[in-house]
C-alpha cells in the first residue's frame, strides 16, 4: 500500500495524511512508535476526521478486525500453499535439513523458508 508524499523543504517530503494531521493538530507524533492511521480504509484519504493516532500494532489489530489485511493463500502476494507450509515444517529438522533445496522446490527464497520454520510467516497456521 502506498501513501501519496509531496516534498515541502528541499530534500523532505511527507506523506499526505501526516500532513494534514499536521494542519490540523499543529504538531506531528514523534519516532517510530506513533503513527498517523486511516479509519477510512483508504491510504490517499486526508481528511482529519479520519485519521488517528495508534501504535502500529493497535493499526494492524484494526486491520484484522476489518477484515482488510489478508493473510496465508488469500494474500494476494502468496506463493505457498496451507500444506506447502506444513510439509516444510514436517519435513525440516534443525541442523539437519538444508534451506536451499526446499526454497528451490518450492520457488521461493532461503529467508522465506526460514520465515515459514521459524513462524514469522504463516504463524497462525498449527
Amino acid at each position: 500500500m502506498e501513501y501519496p508524499v509531496f516534498t515541502i523543504e528541499k530534500g523532505m517530503t511527507i506523506t499526505t495524511h501526516r500532513y494534514s494531521y499536521l494542519l490540523t493538530h499543529g504538531y506531528l507524533p514523534t519516532g517510530h512508535a506513533i503513527h498517523v492511521c486511516h479509519s477510512c480504509d483508504e491510504p490517499r484519504c486526508v481528511n482529519p476526521r479520519h485519521l488517528w493516532l495508534g501504535t502500529a500494532k493497535a493499526n494492524f489489530a484494526e486491520m484484522i478486525v476489518r477484515g482488510r489485511k489478508k493473510r496465508g493463500e488469500a494474500h494476494r502476494d502468496a506463493k505457498l500453499t496451507e500444506d506447502d507450509v506444513r510439509a516444510i515444517r514436517a519435513r525440516y529438522v534443525k541442523d539437519v535439513t538444508p534451506i536451499g533445496p526446499i526454497a528451490n522446490r518450492y520457488g521461493v527464497s532461503k529467508s522465506a523458508i526460514g520465515s515459514v520454520i521459524h513462524r514469522r510467516s504463516w504463524g497462525y497456521l498449527d
